[in-house]
């Protein structure tokens, strides 16, 4: 019993160790290896190599939680969503197995779907990947800004940061990710007058926010059909399940890749992002990324007319920033870019209130679309 006890111990040492591994040198698995091997790899190996397979454990651990969560509730006789008081202990508990089980992404019919077509993701990270890696090592002694616009789940840029810190493990980055979805925590935040920089170890008072922030949302929700302290508890949620988030991301960066200054700021729009580093005087992006955003049946509106504005502002405060879109248009996948000069082959033309053009084109082509037997649209690599 001695011995068996031991063993459990290192094995469950060994496993550990595996999910905490430190990087402070240049780190390249091996591909192939990791993606045709059946064996249990760390979220890194996997991040890096084998992002499908990262997203699937990813998804596996939070469907256990829930799992557990809800076994719990039916014992009780209740039905709540996930709630930081009740969950805390799971969360740490599987964290264990997967430290970012609550990164998310698209699936469905999505075209840039990493289950339907992988390589455009894989794609369009190594591209996003190689912009940051040419901004460090232009700039190596000051912190390198980028603005993720459209960042949905956030496992695609968490990707990409893993790949720039495996490769320069003491970089200086400031993440900015961009998404509607952010909404509840950042009103929740500056309702606090709090920052939209997530600090690893500083969480939101829950108790304060539902005695003084959250009864004002329930108040503008008029006619539902859920009770007040239903409308409170999923508000909670929601803002937990946001934060937690990317204290998982932060956290793990941070453990993953000790020598690497690594900060990360949330904003739902990108106005919203502009009026918080203006007001707190941080620079203006190196890089502006996005994907998966309202393709060419609304280029020039929404979430694509946004995206230009954003890169035509920060062109005008930086003019060596880089920006780059994987975007389908007309069938056509590629690399769109934003600039301030006219290019031979332009898209499009953003003109707003100051008068000043910016231009829009594809820069690259990266694949064609077709449509398979199942009339889903798939791409072909170019």
């Amino acid at each position: 019993m001695f011995a068996k006890n031991n063993l459990m111990h290192l094995l469950l040492f060994s496993y550990l160790t595996m999910q905490s591994t430190q990087i402070t040198q240049p780190y390249n698995p091996k591909k192939h290896s990791i993606k045709e091997s059946k064996e249990e790899h760390p979220i890194l190996d996997l991040l890096l190599c084998n992002p499908s397979k990262a997203l699937e454990k990813i998804r596996k651990v939070l469907e256990e939680l829930i799992r557990e969560e809800m076994r719990a509730q039916i014992k009780e006789g209740i039905e709540l969503p996930l709630l930081p008081k009740r969950v805390d202990h799971l969360k740490q508990k599987y964290e264990q197995q997967c430290p970012l089980f609550l990164l998310e992404e698209c699936e469905g019919t999505c075209i840039f779907s990493r289950k339907t077509n992988p390589s455009l993701r894989e794609t369009y990270e190594a591209e996003v990947n190689s912009l940051l890696l040419k901004k460090i090592q232009q700039y190596p002694n000051r912190p390198i800004h980028s603005a993720h616009f459209g960042c949905g789940g956030a496992l695609s840029d968490v990707i990409i940061i893993t790949k720039t810190l495996a490769q320069k493990p003491d970089a200086q980055l400031h993440i900015h990710l961009i998404d509607i979805q952010h909404a509840p925590y950042i009103e929740a935040q500056e309702f606090l007058n709090n920052t939209h920089e997530i600090q690893e170890n500083v969480s939101i008072d829950f108790d304060h926010l539902s005695s003084a922030y959250i009864p004002g949302i329930i108040k503008h929700s008029p006619g539902s059909i859920r009770s007040d302290d239903q409308l409170k508890d999923e508000a909670v949620s929601t803002i937990w399940r946001i934060e937690t988030k990317y204290h998982q991301c932060l956290k793990w960066l941070r453990s993953t890749f000790p020598k690497a200054k690594i900060s990360l700021s949330i904003h739902s729009t990108y106005d919203n992002y502009l009026d918080y580093i203006k007001n707190k005087n941080i620079p203006y992006a190196d890089v502006v990324t996005a994907i998966d955003i309202p393709d060419e049946t609304n280029f020039m509106q929404g979430g694509a007319k946004d995206y230009a504005c954003l890169c035509k502002k920060t062109l005008q405060e930086n003019p060596t920033a880089s920006n780059v879109w994987l975007a389908d248009y007309k069938g056509t996948i590629g690399f769109i870019t934003c600039s301030l000069t006219q290019p031979a082959n332009c898209l499009n033309t953003l003109e707003d209130d100051d008068n000043v053009p910016a231009y829009i084109t594809m820069t690259e082509k990266v694949a064609h679309l077709h449509k398979n037997e199942d009339l889903c649209y798939q791409a072909a690599q170019l």
